[in-house]
């Protein structure tokens, strides 16, 4: 199945290419957004579209998503959201191991929230 490009009124998410990696790691090493771009919403409603997606275009019933306990804008966004924290563990990322949270919303949560 071909990843398809996706769209909001700002933003066109498509998917990486391999000739895409060495420019990505010069411009986010840690894997995240240059914070030239941080706080104006664009994971947020990056997020949205990709979870939309996931929900009525793939047909899929739930959505999980692992994220570090201190990457509190990530928990904002899934709070946010609709998610809710399912399970708590210690989990080995690149900088070592680190509580690690699960969060989790299914398809007719989600698109409960999305009428009105």
């Amino acid at each position: 199945m071909k990843i398809p490009k996706l769209h909001t009124e700002r933003l066109l998410l498509k998917p990486l290419e391999a000739e895409d990696a060495s420019q990505i790691q010069v411009l986010y090493p840690r894997w995240e957004l240059d914070p030239e771009y941080q706080g104006q919403g664009f994971m947020r409603e990056a997020s949205n579209v990709a979870t939309d997606y996931w929900f009525n275009t793939l047909n899929k019933t739930v959505l999980r998503a692992p994220k570090a306990s201190l990457n509190i804008r990530s928990k904002r966004i899934s709070d946010s959201s609709g998610m809710r924290l399912i399970k708590t563990e210690k989990k080995e990322y690149v900088s070592g191991l680190l509580d690690s949270e699960l969060w989790e919303i299914t398809r007719d949560e989600w698109n409960a929230r999305q009428v009105g």
